[in-house]
């Protein structure tokens, strides 16, 4: 009876759906053959992914539904499409179709130890034939190695199923690609290292990959070990056992101590990837070198491919002449007989290197066959080579001078790379397993993010500029906002605050061209050296010396500031001002050949630090806090709203109670000082009442409240760090109470606001004591009348000799002809509506499109050192109405300062009258003595001690006004934010006794 079942189950077996015994064992030829034989790849390598994807996929559902034998076709076709996802950069998916082939092959680990593998190897042949691109160094000799070899699936001795029951399973023998299988697990584990990064070693898959193929999984001091070390070496290097996995892959490269094999080309590649992660370039070019040639043997496309795009790197990282020496040759080969995707990655390195050597002409050539090629395999124009077709269009049109063109270019390709970057994907999944803690823990993710959440370094510029742009230009300030959460939690107060501050440079970063690559490359060229580390200055050298045009184009923009210099700020006769118009024109045209240049070295692999806005250590800006000056900054997540007080001496941190209620009070202390919208006229009923005092009393309290931190103790200074709404708060009117009496903070103390913790501590650079200053003359309210701005500006050039109005037409546009004011004042309207880099700083050309402050940005190289904007408008002024995150107030003072000013007196709302003007003249009258919040505290003393004249205050009402009363209300001074890096002057000549203001009388209106 039970051998009457047997045969009846085998029958049945032998009929069911397995592919490997649909025929009599002798008929079985079918089996996984190698990716470059078999038709169904063509479609992979001649980039038609999405084509091979469903290819592939069909095959694995065929696959899956059968029996257990065919699992190992599994592994092989999950790879695959793993590998068609890569390329169309859709990384979660491929990892997703590497981590199920590889769990496929954790379920039958031992597949190998019943494979019978022929008891002899078989020479290939005489020689090694050489590849058209070089010849191997190596001494292996190539070996014959069938294409599939038998595996036995089920069990001999069925003994233990017939006493205990359950199903009975027949041995069989199967032809199975071995080499095939082999290969594609380690082609899943190198792709998991490469899109994983520093995930891969905390990824659990990772580390039961190590332990399975440390476990013998093959037959006993066999051969076929080298192919089992392969993949265990990569995966201790995605484990982060480096030196382990080195020795391993080097142990795996040769069968019998002579032969290569069809995996060797991989272990060569990674020990390629390895030494040049460890800074032994040389040895990497040539692990590389041999990894193509040990690819060409065995048809690996996907290695040779790899080698040359890495190889490339490592020949322009050493800086050597001429072409990557085997590049001509292998593009030859592959337009013919290499595939489509290898031939276009082999154009795109020529492309590449063409540019680094100035062959404009060849580079362009070579950048147009790709996007011929492109169009006529259309699905790889969405693809990674797509994007690399377009960073090499860039360059081209850069090195053409043509920047909208390369800009256009440079967009295309950083839209494909913000979603399918690699640097991008490790971020998110980072973000993805920290928010569930299993895979991650919180002490982990510190360590991830550390590294993730980095400034790029030089070896992420030199191997792969495109990742480390499309980093800058993603905010991804949820992952940043974790690593905050967690930080500042596990008691790192210190490491918080400078998260904080790396998160307020990624967001300004997120909103500028290259992120903020193409600001520190001005930086790094043009800014004072004083105001560079040595670290920078080394950079400016290198620049220089590789970039010798641009060195010649900066020569030529100093010598056309030099001679404008000698001219006076504003001409004063037709022939002077054709003079200096068309010096401005030449230094117009020298700056945008020098912004094409820097457009083509901000995308190159040339190593640049990130200089602005600089990043700081805690205990680098505590000591260079003075006595009596304390810092006070806000940070804001989504989770909380947290406030930092730094001394030289103390450090002090809170969370604030009820950020509701704070935002809730301060529009009511908004509307208390009078805004109720632009244009709301206070009363002299209004301007008498107190009942502000209350609300800035409770907000101050707010703030400070579940804190130790009292605002009315003793100190000198206090510099804000705002956040959010924050930056509306008039700090200058809250109420403290020091030595018994309520008083307002300005009263207590000088204030200044920064953007950053980094800007809050001042350069060595002092400010000049003799500044050109030019001014606007326009109007600061609707209702003023015409002639009060010119007659204000008598009393300013009476003050201050040095001040002069600017006459429209300009001699030039305001971004170029800014470069040679040292200080400017813009009394006039200014509603910046759009962005926040849309609005003009000097008003006078903004209708034209070529004085926003995004052209102030660009070169030349010079702004003013001081700016001042007492006609700025912000939510402040109507109730913060409509967005009220402040972020926009934010970006546009970081911008304003990118361009080298350091001092920035705006007002959160214009009052529009006479104490305005007073309040700027005296304060910039100050300046040049004294450190800025300092003279600015002076100016409100003496002028909110002075009458106001209400004909000349277009927001107050005349009618019903008996006594016009002093100017101590905050509403006309506690509007003024004065952002400023703790700039000292030259040297202290300041007066003993502040000087006298003498208030402009009527002499126009009513």
């Amino acid at each position: 009876m039970c051998m009457q079942k047997i045969r009846v189950l085998a029958v049945l077996w032998c009929f069911s759906g397995c592919w490997f015994a649909s025929r009599p064992a002798q008929a079985q030829t079918r089996s996984i053959p190698s990716a470059t034989y078999f038709a169904r790849f063509s479609p992979l390598y001649d980039g038609d992914f999405a084509d091979a994807l469903d290819g592939f996929d069909a095959e694995l559902k065929g696959a899956i539904k059968t029996v257990q034998s065919r699992w190992l076709d599994s592994i092989c076709y999950h790879a695959m499409c793993g590998e068609c996802e890569y390329e169309l950069g859709k990384y979660p998916a491929a990892v997703q179709h590497y981590n199920d082939a590889l769990n496929i092959y954790l379920a039958y680990s031992d597949w190998m130890l019943r494979v019978q593998f022929p008891p002899t190897l078989q020479a290939a042949g005489a020689g090694r034939p050489a590849a058209p691109w070089g010849a191997s160094r190596r001494a292996a000799k190539l070996v014959h190695y069938p294409d599939h070899m038998t595996v036995s699936v089920g069990k001999l001795d069925q003994t233990d199923v017939l006493q205990r029951g359950g199903v009975l399973t027949q041995a069989m023998m199967y032809p199975v690609n071995v080499q095939e299988v082999c290969r594609c697990v380690a082609l899943c584990l190198h792709r998991r290292r490469e899109l994983l990064g520093p995930i891969c070693s905390y990824d659990p898959l990772t580390k039961k990959m190590v332990i399975a193929l440390q476990s013998g999984v093959t037959q006993p001091n066999h051969w076929s070990q080298a192919w089992v070390d392969t993949s265990l070496g990569i995966a201790l290097a995605s484990d982060g056992q480096t030196d382990l996995a080195a020795k391993v892959l080097e142990r795996s490269l040769l069968v019998n101590g002579q032969y290569d094999h069809p995996l060797t080309c991989w272990g060569l590649l990674e020990l390629g990837e390895l030494n040049f992660e460890k800074g032994d370039l040389n040895a990497a070019s040539s692990y590389l070198e041999e990894a193509s040639y040990s690819a060409y043997d065995t048809g690996d496309y996907l290695v040779i491919e790899e080698a040359f795009r890495q190889g490339l790197s490592l020949h322009l990282l050493a800086n050597k002449p001429g072409l990557f020496p085997p590049l001509k040759n292998a593009i030859s080969w592959a337009k013919s007989k290499g595939g489509k995707f290898l031939y276009a990655s082999l154009v795109a390195d020529l492309a590449e290197n063409e540019i680094v050597l100035h062959q404009t002409a060849l580079a362009a050539s070579a950048a147009d066959e790709l996007a011929r090629l492109l169009v006529s395999r259309k699905q790889m124009a969405v693809g990674e080579i797509s994007s690399r077709a377009k960073y090499v269009a860039a360059l081209v049109q850069y090195q053409k001078g043509n920047v909208k063109a390369g800009d256009d270019a440079l967009a295309a390709a950083l839209e494909f790379k913000r979603v399918a970057g690699r640097w991008n994907y490790q971020i998110n999944l980072a973000y993805e397993l920290a928010t569930a803690g299993d895979v991650i823990t919180p002490r982990m993710a510190v360590t991830v993010y550390d590294k993730l959440l980095r400034d790029p370094l030089p070896e992420d510029w030199n191997s792969n500029p495109l990742e480390s742009l499309s980093v800058l230009v993603s905010p991804n300030l949820a992952p940043f906002e974790q690593w905050f959460e967690i930080v500042r939690t596990t008691n790192q107060a210190e490491t918080a605050l400078e998260i904080a501050d790396r998160i307020r440079r990624r967001r300004f970063f997120s909103t500028i061209h290259t992120g903020g690559r193409l600001l520190s490359l001005r930086w790094i060229l043009e800014a004072p050296e004083a105001a560079l580390d040595p670290k920078s200055l080394l950079q400016r050298q290198d620049l220089l010396i590789k970039f010798p045009h641009y060195a010649e184009l900066a020569q030529s923009a100093k010598q056309l500031k030099t001679e404008l210099s000698k001219l006076d700020l504003v001409p004063n006769s037709q022939d002077s001002a054709k003079q200096m118009a068309g010096l401005l024109d030449q230094l117009a045209r020298v700056s945008n050949q020098q912004e094409a240049v820097l457009h083509e070295i901000a995308i190159r692999r040339e190593p640049a630090a990130l200089v602005f806005p600089p990043l700081k250590k805690v205990h680098d800006v505590q000591a260079a806090l003075p006595d009596g000056t304390v810092l006070l900054m806000f940070f804001s997540t989504g989770k909380t709203v947290q406030a930092t007080l730094l001394s030289n001496q103390k450090f002090a941190a809170w969370d604030l109670a009820n950020p509701p209620a704070i935002d809730a009070k301060l529009v009511g202390l908004l509307r208390d000082l009078g805004n109720y919208d632009g244009n709301h006229e206070l009363t002299s009923k209004d301007l008498q009442s107190e009942t502000w005092k209350k609300s800035a009393k409770e907000l101050m309290d707010l703030l400070v409240a579940g804190s130790r931190v009292n605002l009315g103790d003793k100190f000198d200074e206090l510099v804000i760090v705002p956040e959010g709404a924050l930056w509306f708060v008039p700090f200058e009117a809250l109420q403290v109470t020091s030595g018994g009496k309520s008083e307002s903070l300005l009263a207590h103390c000088r204030i200044r606001y920064a953007p950053t913790m980094g800007l809050a501590v001042p350069t060595a650079i002092p400010r000049k004591m003799q500044q050109d200053t030019a001014v606007v003359v326009g109007k600061l309210h609707l209702r003023e009348d015409a002639a009060v701005s010119g007659q204000m500006f008598e009393q300013l050039h009476k003050a201050i000799p040095t001040a002069v109005a600017l006459k429209s037409p300009l001699p030039g546009v305001s971004s170029v002809y800014r470069s040679q004011f040292d200080g400017l004042i813009v009394n006039d309207d200014i509603n910046p509506q759009g962005g926040p880099y849309d609005w003009s700083p000097v008003q006078m050309d903004k209708g034209r499109g070529v004085g926003s402050l995004a052209n102030w940005m660009s070169l030349p190289w010079g702004a003013p050192d001081f700016v001042i904007f007492p006609g700025f408008h912000t939510k402040a002024e109507s109730q913060l109405k409509g967005a009220n995150s402040g972020n926009d107030l934010f970006l546009s003072v970081c911008g304003l300062m990118s361009t080298g000013t350091r001092t920035i007196l705006l007002s959160r709302w214009r009052t529009g009258g006479a104490t305005s003007y007073n309040l700027v003249r005296e304060f910039v009258k100050e300046l040049p003595h004294t450190v800025a919040d300092d003279a600015w505290q002076r100016s409100v003393q003496l002028v909110s001690g002075e009458p106001i004249i209400p004909e000349l205050e277009p927001r107050v009402q005349k009618a019903g006004m008996a006594e016009p009363p002093k100017a101590e209300n905050p509403f006309f001074w506690s509007g003024f934010m004065l952002v400023d890096s703790g700039v000292t002057p030259e040297k202290s000549t300041r007066p003993n006794a502040p000087p006298t203001i003498k208030p402009l009388k009527p002499k126009v209106g009513k």
